[in-house]
């Protein structure tokens, strides 16, 4: 551990609501005595702790082996921990340095290695170093095409993409564009990607899972304030508003971070943007406590942490601000518009989907398919593929897996599987229900005959096992129709029904458990929530008389709530503070804090949802709002804070799918086949289109990407595009 050579770092907690910001007060974060300078350095989060990497220190334009600040340090985040002093890479400066799989990649940067008293040699590099946290020891990982300095990188999946910068003092001075390698290969091979709008260096990036955005930086005309965005699944380029920078810098030397379907950037003001992907607009987002450039900004668990630099005023900044997202704020776990991944999209049923369809008829379906069986679930969308299943024959005799093409409806591929633990087909037991996920690697399919099996996007199955086999049938008069959830590497199931049930843990690459936690017997059809936003993860859990949450890491619980009924079908919605539990009892449709540990009693219950219930659907939240919808289709709003109804609705009929929010709009579809598009309002309802398709059987589930709207019927998937 550092005791005495330590960065004085001072953290100030900003609070953000909307665009209502304001200091709430400053803290002592990581403090000690003796300053170390992070200016032109890299910085990055790793299974929860922050690493620095020293760059420049001293005067600024003066390069030499003295000038570098070739120092290695890394603090837990949460909770905060001191700072230890790790083994140093090459020294360097204006490099990147993202994290992989736990593990540090330090790209490129530049170098000199004159005296002070000599001319500088300050050169650009093409060595890419690998950092092993459980060795404290660097590796070459590999070597660019070229060498490259004042130039970012991001890892998306398991591409590693080397952006911008330039070639220099290696006998030129020469703009680089934009390559990418795969990082599961071991020799890097480079691929060129589009050229980019403009040439820059200097400039900062950030990333979700599938766009890489760009802020300022400077071109061979000088400072820039351009954003722009690479979008990895199309390979194209877009341009977006500049940023409203102040000051001839603009956005030179900025950092930039993305958190909760924001961008933040910071430029040498002492502004704090923000670009929100669903209106697509710049807002400010607060005001620094001191301005800085050539600094980092790293975003972990919710919050925002603006990082070292230096200031044109005081030169080096020796501080790190936190900028914590306000609590409750509506853009928490809203998925990019790209994917739509499993069960509520990520858990939330919110989108930054653009460009939706409003209002339909039976004239405006693109495409609709028929599926071989009959399935409950509900569609998942990724990398411009749908994906459903079924059980087939009077017995389920056969398990389908069945790809689509997002814009054509064409069947990709079907896979069917036989099935061997035979169910007879009835109205009174689930029939495909359990909705599957999917990421890049492959589609993950759970069956309630005990099927379960991964597919890649070649349709090949990769692994697949029997839990019925492994640990008997599954028990109960209605069968079984909880869904998988997933993280990057893990799936989770829980088998809730009238034997013994049990949690499971496994991996997504072999199928095999991590862990399996054996549950009382408890019937219900809910599907948990895996909550990767606190520490450690949980996995939160709401089921027939009790609401819990387990760790992700070991199945261990760490609280409960036992006063509850009938939350035998809605899963849980995990805001900043709460967990709303939907019921189809209107005592049981709850809030609990987040807070706490152990068992938690009923004078702790945070509120009662007042003349609301949840019976298939779950809870939504959408800003400072949760909507719920009863059996018989009565919509009720109700406050967020206080669990007050603020009005209610009815419906043309009830929801078996969850209501998605997508911006400040409200998608209901109902099980007829009416869909009722609702303004997110407090004063009333205001109903901003409605529409019905004459379709066979209820709309057991949706899914909701950028430009389209898929909907799933017992025997049939049906796509609405703008």
């Amino acid at each position: 551990m550092i005791t005495a050579n330590i960065v004085v770092l001072l953290v100030w907690s900003v609070g953000l609501s909307g665009n209502v910001h304001g200091v709430n007060g400053k803290q002592l974060f990581w403090a000690e005595d003796i300053p170390v300078e992070m200016v032109s350095f890299g910085a990055c989060e790793a299974d929860g702790y922050l690493y620095l990497h020293g760059g420049h220190k001293g005067k600024a334009h003066t390069y030499s082996k003295e000038h570098h600040e070739n120092v290695f340090l890394r603090a837990k985040i949460k909770p905060r921990g001191e700072w230890e002093k790790l083994q140093p890479g090459s020294p360097a400066q204006g490099y990147a340095m993202v994290s992989y799989k736990g593990q540090i990649l330090k790209v490129g940067g530049s170098q000199a290695t004159n005296e002070p008293d000599e001319d500088h040699n300050l050169h650009s590099l093409d060595l890419i170093e690998l950092y092993d946290p459980k060795k404290n020891k660097w590796s070459v990982r590999g070597m660019l095409p070229e060498p490259r300095s004042s130039h970012e990188a991001v890892v998306i999946g398991d591409k590693l993409y080397v952006v911008g910068g330039w070639d220099f003092g290696n006998g030129r001075e020469a703009w680089l564009g934009c390559i990418s390698a795969d990082l599961t290969e071991k020799e890097l091979k480079w691929t060129t990607l589009p050229e980019m709008p403009i040439d820059r260096r200097a400039f900062s990036i950030t990333h979700d899972d599938r766009y890489i955005y760009l802020v300022g930086g400077m071109d061979d005309q000088g400072t820039l304030n351009d954003f722009d965005f690479y979008d990895t699944k199309n390979k194209e380029w877009a341009r977006g508003p500049k940023v409203p920078t102040k000051g001839g810098l603009k956005a030179f030397g900025s950092a930039a971070g993305y958190l909760e379907g924001n961008v933040y950037a910071s430029d040498a003001g002492d502004v704090l943007h923000r670009y929100d992907l669903v209106d697509e607009k710049w807002h400010e987002a607060g005001k620094l406590n001191a301005a800085r450039f050539f600094h980092r900004i790293v975003c972990y668990s919710g919050d925002v942490f603006v990082i070292g630099g230096t200031s044109r005023k005081t030169g080096a900044v020796h501080s790190i601000e936190k900028i914590s997202v306000e609590k409750n704020s509506p853009r928490v776990g809203v998925l990019d518009g790209a994917h739509w991944p499993g069960f509520r999209g990520d858990g939330s049923s919110l989108t930054a989907a653009k460009n939706l369809p409003t209002k339909w008829a039976d004239k405006d379906v693109k495409w609709a398919q028929n599926v071989e069986g009959y399935g409950q679930s509900s569609p998942v969308v990724f990398n411009g593929r749908v994906f459903v299943t079924s059980v087939i024959g009077d017995n389920k005799e056969s398990l389908g897996v069945h790809c689509y093409d997002l814009k054509t409806g064409q069947n990709a591929w079907s896979k069917i599987v036989e099935n061997s633990n035979h169910q007879k087909i009835s109205d009174y037991i689930s029939k495909g229900a359990p909705t599957p996920c999917v990421d890049e690697n492959g589609v993950y399919c759970f069956f309630e005959t005990g099927q379960l099996l991964a597919i890649g996007h070649d349709g090949e199955i990769q692994w697949q096992r029997s839990l019925t086999k492994e640990y008997g049938d599954f028990q109960g008069n209605h069968g079984v129709g909880t869904s998988l959830v997933q993280s990057s590497d893990h799936l989770v199931l829980l088998i809730d029904h009238s034997a013994d049930g049990y949690l499971l843990k496994l991996s997504k690459k072999t199928g095999e458990n991590s862990w399996k936690i054996d549950r009382e017997k408890r019937v219900s059809w809910s599907t948990p929530v895996i909550d990767a936003t606190v520490s450690p993860n949980q996995i939160v859990i709401s089921s027939n008389g009790i609401v819990e949450g387990v760790s992700f890491k070991n199945g261990r619980q760490l609280w409960s709530y036992l006063g509850v009924e009938k939350n035998t079908i809605p899963s849980a919605t995990v805001t900043h503070d709460l967990i709303l539990v939907g019921s189809s009892v209107k005592p049981s449709s709850i809030a609990l804090p987040r807070d706490k540990a152990g068992s938690i009693t009923k004078d702790q219950v945070s509120w009662t949802a007042e003349n609301a219930t949840s019976s298939m659907s779950s809870p939504l939240v959408v800003g400072e709002n949760v909507y719920y919808v009863s059996r018989a289709g009565v919509l009720s709003c109700n406050d967020l804070k206080t669990g007050k109804q603020l009005w209610d609705h009815r419906l043309p009929a009830s929801c078996w799918a969850t209501p998605v929010g997508a911006g400040d709009a409200i998608y209901y579809f109902c099980k007829e086949g009416s869909t009722v598009v609702m303004k997110n309002e407090r004063s009333g309802p205001v109903e901003l289109a409605k529409s019905k398709l004459d379709i066979e059987g209820p709309v057991y589930g949706v899914a909701v990407v950028d430009g389209a709207i898929v909907m799933r019927t017992g025997s049939q998937v049906v796509a609405l595009l703008n």
